[in-house]
Order: C-alpha cells, then structure tokens, then sequence
C-alpha cells in the first residue's frame, strides 16, 4: 500500500534503497515530493523494513541490492533519472 493506503501493483512499485534509515527516510521523503513516484511509493513507516527485506536477497543473489530490479531505486539511479 501507498500513503494514501492504494494498492501498489508490483510492477510500478518503488523501493528505496539506502545503508542507513536516516538516509533512507530522506530519500523517501525527496521521492514522495516527485509526483512521478508517490503514488509508487511504500508508506513512510515501512520503507525501512522494505529495505531490509530487500537488502536481505543480496546473499541469495550473490549481486548488489541495485542490481536485482529496474522497480528499486538507490540515490544513483535518482541522480540518473533527474
């Protein structure tokens, strides 16, 4: 669900991804701004836990959290789109 308590179908659904919940957090917060992105975004409370899930497929992909799907987003890929 989004903030706005919508259902996020899993193909537009957006990630952050960030080493610490602080920049995290900051990150969300910058996306949510992005018109393009609220409606694709986690709610605020559970992006931390998104992104620990998330993080927790790295050793079972044996690959970088920015790699294993174009639906996440880390401050790289922001810099990209901007």
């Amino acid at each position: 669900l989004n903030k706005d308590n919508n259902p996020i179908p899993p193909h537009k659904a957006m990630l952050p991804v960030a080493d610490s919940d602080k920049v995290l957090v900051s990150l969300w917060r910058l996306l949510d701004d992005c018109q393009e992105f609220h409606e694709n975004l986690p709610r605020k409370h559970e992006t931390v836990g998104w992104c620990e899930t998330i993080k927790s497929w790295e050793n079972v992909h044996g690959r970088s959290i920015s790699k294993l799907s174009e639906a996440m987003i880390d401050g790289n890929k922001l810099i990209e789109i901007v």
